[in-house]
């Protein structure tokens, strides 16, 4: 359970990443630096990957992935409230990052406040709805609805959370990673968050 929470970001990341949604270009360089803080986080060296999103970021300051992984780091410290810093940081480069909206709901969670938690969960549902009504791309809505799909559940709406897989079921029955949502609970992520 000692990498779950990175686990669960990292997918979170990685199902976003293989999307076109980003239609913006980061400096290579900046990317390139990125990727190395990720293989350090994956190696334990926290604290070096820390020094390295910070290259990451001072090389281009509109790249926003940086934040979310020194969040992630944050989070494994259970440094709640630089995680929610960072966070907000990666907001403010990408306002419409729904993500963010449902990393700072999992952080409010894990610091105990279930109603800010909420608020944000609610603004992350509005941005993956958004995004959904709007894509052409397969990946990226396959992507947004797998995402809603974890914020529903987070919300306690188990309900619409099974609805949503049903609707995605009847399209690709197949879906490994659908399973995989299937089985989290409430519960189960905010305990890979306050225990990583």
């Amino acid at each position: 359970m000692t990498k779950s929470i990175i686990t669960l970001f990292l997918l979170i990341i990685l199902i976003n990443s293989c999307t076109k949604m980003y239609e913006r270009t980061y400096d290579p360089q900046a990317v390139e630096l990125n990727n190395k803080a990720l293989e350090l986080i994956n190696q334990g060296r926290l604290d070096s990957a820390l020094l390295v999103y910070d290259q990451s970021i001072k090389t281009d300051k509109t790249y926003y992935f940086p934040h979310i992984g020194k969040s992630i780091i944050y989070m494994r410290k259970k440094d709640w409230n630089k995680a929610f810093e960072e966070t907000q940081q990666a907001i403010k480069k990408k306002p419409d990052y729904a993500e963010g909206y449902q990393a700072l709901g999992l952080i409010a969670d894990a610091k105990g406040d279930s109603i800010e938690a909420k608020e944000y969960y609610n603004k992350a549902i509005k941005k993956f709805d958004e995004r959904i009504k709007s894509s052409n791309d397969s990946n990226a809505l396959r992507s947004n609805r797998y995402n809603k799909i974890t914020t529903l559940i987070l919300l306690n709406e188990t309900q619409k959370a099974e609805d949503e897989i049903e609707e995605i079921k009847r399209a690709n029955s197949s879906d490994g990673l659908l399973e995989f949502i299937n089985t989290l609970s409430r519960d189960s992520i905010l305990y890979m968050i306050k225990n990583p």
